[in-house]
This record gives C-alpha cells, structure tokens and sequence, in this order.
C-alpha cells in the first residue's frame, strides 16, 4: 500500500536566513555553555541582591510596635527620624509573588514638613559588602534597586543613595499613583566614579526611603552629587495626617541597568546574615528560667565563662540585658552586669565569646554557676548582642 503525504509549501531561503539571526556576543557565549552553572553565570542568575532581609521576613526583635529617633525594627531596616509621633512594625500585608510580609510605617501625630522634621526608612550597606561594585574608579558598576510599595498618601517620594559621610549623594523620585495599592518601582543609579568609603567592616553606603522632610531637600535628582542632600524638593508628607500608612517589602539591589526576578533566600539564611549585626537569646523563655551558659566564680562578685556566636559579628557587639541571674543548685544570684571580656593582647581571640558577669555579692571563687535567662510574671529576660552599623 502507498501512503502519500502533501506538506505545504515553504520559502528555503527565507529559512535558512533565520540560522543567520543575530544573536550578540553574550548570545554566543550562552549557546556555547557546557553547563547549566555556566549558563546561570552568563545571565546573572547567581546570587545577586545585597539587601539584606529584603522580604522583611525576619525579625529578631519582634513583630510589635516600635518608635524612636533611630530605632531598628526588623532585621537591617531602620527608621530614621526627628520625631517619635510613628510606629513602625512588620506586617503581613504583602503584594503576592511570593513575599509573606511587609514593613509598616504608621503616623500617629500630624508634623508640618517645611519645620525641621525627617523621617525614613533605610539599609545601611557594610563596606566589605560594595567592595565589587568598584566605586570611586574608572570600573565603578551601575546598579538597579527594585521594590513594592503602598501607602495611603499618593504623591512623590524619593529614594537617595548616600556615602558614609554624606559627601556623595544619588536622589531619585519615584511616583506612589494610587492610594492604598502595591506597586512596584525600579530606580537605575550609574556607578559613581567619585565615591568615598573605606574597605572593611564599616559603613559602605545606605539607601533611604524618605517619607517626610524638606530641610535637606535638593532639586538635583538622577545624577551624582558632592553635597549632603537627602530627599526631593516634590517629597510628599506622610506625616501630613495622623494614621497614614506606608509599607515596602521586596527590596533588591543588584548590579546592572535593569531589575530582575527577586532573589528569594531561605528563612535560615538569611536569618544568619542578620546575625552577623544582631542576634538574641531569651525571647523564647515561657517556663521560669532557661541555661545560657556555665560560669566559673572569681572571686565575690565576678564570674566567668564562654558564648559562642552564632555567625562571626560584624563587630564587638553591644550587650544588654535583662532578668538574668548566677544558679548554682542550692543559691540564685541576680547579675547587675554583663559584658564581653576582653584580655589585654588578646582581644581578637576573645572577640563576642568571653564574658564576665558580675553581681552585688555572694559569688565563690572556683564554684561553677548556671547563667539562667528567668521568665518573670509572663514577661522573657534576654540577652541581646548589637553590631549594627
């Protein structure tokens, strides 16, 4: 039996013109790729962002209300003002795509922007983090930030990119066009070829969402300049009515002129690049008391002993602390300090894992003791370790 099959017509040369299409040098390489990594590389797939808790997921402080001139709420992000007439908090309100949490700025007093009130929300980049981006050269790379955000005053906003000291500043506006709806915002910054910062663990640059302010407003926007300016002349006033509202999650900043998918890093890890400028024990205490660590008297009033951290500390970290008490099985001990100890000539080796406790009295010297974290009324002790920048 003959089978036959008819198959429309085609133009050959207009097909073979096709294998001839283009595609660019990065094109070529991507085709040329033997792995799926290489090809991953080639389009900046890779790690990325370097915001920190860009999904403000965590929040090792809590979740509840903060307020204060600069006070720190979630992991990385503080808020940054002249007035304490807000709040600030994490949020479950989010724009989808896969975000489960928000940062929520709420006015509580009205505030007249023309006196000399500021406000804003920020990231305060550490120098070891920018070292790549080469600015302050020849090689300086652009970079994108991205966001989503919503507020109930529709108006102009501004994002700046500032140095360390203030001396170069980068100021862009963007649109909030609708009241009380998500919207997601891109800003390009051009690598800066004139920048100051010192390569270590110190402040790099930060980036700041303005909410209210005019004092050091600018009119100079999208471009590089040498002065300390922070927000635009068109900044609107969220402070302008008590109960205005203002959130931002889904914050990525990566090299290059346009904005990608956002990196979504797991919970863990990005609980542990938090640690390394804040982290807390204590929180978590429901029953009467719970360990810490051992320590052994020195005499009365002093006791000694070792903490390992978590992840190593940007910093000597600042301690506080509250309801923590020396237990040795029979006689509990209130503790009316607690620092990190520091040996002389031997700082580093003992940087955020040697500590001495002291108390009013009662302490043996070679007793081993219990340093407890008590829970009182419903209410955890903690101890709290700062390295924040």
């Amino acid at each position: 039996m003959t089978v036959r099959v008819n198959k429309s017509s085609f133009n050959i040369r207009e097909k073979l013109s096709e294998l001839e299409r283009p595609i660019g040098l990065k094109g070529s390489e991507l085709m040329r790729s033997e792995t799926a990594q290489e090809a991953r590389d080639f389009v900046s797939a890779g790690r990325k962002n370097l915001v920190i808790n860009g999904a403000m997921q965590v929040a090792q402080r809590g979740t509840s209300t903060f307020t204060g001139t600069n006070v720190y709420s979630l992991d990385r992000w503080a808020s940054i003002s002249n007035t304490t007439d807000y709040t600030v908090q994490q949020s479950s309100t989010n724009p989808g795509y896969g975000f489960g949490n928000s940062i929520l700025y709420t006015v509580t007093a009205t505030k007249n922007p023309s006196g000399s009130t500021y406000a804003s929300i920020q990231q305060r980049i550490e120098s070891y983090v920018m070292s790549s981006l080469g600015w302050g050269t020849n090689y300086a790379k652009s970079i994108t930030v991205s966001f989503w955000v919503r507020s109930s005053v529709p108006g102009i906003y501004t994002v700046t990119i500032k140095s360390s000291g203030g001396a170069e500043a980068f100021t862009s506006e963007y649109p909030i066009n609708n009241a009380n709806t998500w919207e997601y915002k891109t800003i390009y910054i051009p690598g800066p070829t004139t920048f100051t910062y010192t390569l270590g663990n110190g402040l790099g640059f930060q980036v700041e969402w303005w909410l209210a302010g005019s004092g050091t407003a600018t009119s100079v926007l999208n471009s590089w300049t040498s002065a300390n300016k922070n927000m635009s002349v068109n900044q609107a006033n969220l402070h302008s009515t008590n109960g205005n509202t203002f959130y931002l999650t889904g914050v990525q900043l990566e090299v290059g002129k346009n904005a990608t998918e956002f990196e979504h890093r797991s919970y863990g890890e990005e609980l542990a690049l938090c640690q390394r400028y804040y982290w807390e024990i204590g929180s978590y205490v429901t029953n009467n008391w719970a360990p810490v660590m051992l320590m052994v008297g020195n005499n009365a009033t002093r006791a000694f002993g070792v903490m390992h951290t978590p992840v190593t500390m940007r910093a000597h970290p600042q301690i506080t602390f509250s309801q923590c008490n020396l237990y040795n099985g029979s006689t509990s001990t209130t503790v009316t300090n607690l620092f990190r100890y520091s040996q002389t000539g031997r700082n580093s080796e003992y940087d955020g894992l040697a500590f001495e406790a002291n108390a009013a009295s009662g302490l043996t010297a070679g007793t081993t003791y219990r340093l407890n974290i008590e829970n009182v009324s419903g209410t955890s002790g903690y101890i709290r370790f700062s390295a924040e920048l």
